[in-house]
């Protein structure tokens, strides 16, 4: 099994593979650090627009 791994690794297929992987991984965490952010400042928005629109007198 070792050996499975160190030639898949020392494989320039694999390490490609490994490569994407690792940027796949940074994007993902980059997107979670935003994800949070990006749900605050929606929730903002849409609590000014249901203030503005809410404030109306309906008529």
């Amino acid at each position: 099994m070792r050996k499975q791994i160190l030639d898949f690794v020392r494989d320039e297929n694999g390490m490609e593979m490994i490569e994407w992987t690792i940027v796949a991984t940074v994007f993902a965490v980059a997107a979670a650090a935003f994800w949070g952010q990006l749900g605050g400042a929606i929730n903002t928005a849409l609590q000014t627009v249901a203030a503005t629109v809410g404030g109306g007198s309906g008529n």
